[in-house]
């Protein structure tokens, strides 16, 4: 049984605060790097195998990976991948 979507929506809220708080202190661009933050999302890593990180980018960073992403793909660099589940030892029943 997976997490409750009010739990989910707390781990939204305190992502949210969290992100808010560095913004406030300049450090926008890295608030999902600070020690504080590592551990809540490895502890939610832990709990639900997944983690979402709303606002991980700021729009700057966004349209610089969107930019790259579009070279690479025309460029043909990209290629087909699947998806693993860390929680499952062998690495054939650990993909999707």
């Amino acid at each position: 049984a997976g997490e409750s979507s009010e739990a989910r929506c707390r781990f939204g809220k305190r992502m949210e605060m969290f992100r808010m708080h560095y913004a406030s202190l300049g450090k926008e661009e890295w608030w999902w790097v600070m020690d504080d933050v590592q551990e809540a999302i490895g502890a939610q890593l832990q709990k639900e195998g997944y983690v979402v990180l709303d606002g991980l980018l700021t729009t700057p960073q966004m349209r610089a990976l969107k930019s790259e992403v579009l070279a690479c793909h025309k460029a043909g660099k990209l290629e087909t991948a699947g998806l693993v589940n860390g929680k499952k030892e062998g690495s054939e029943e650990a993909k999707y």
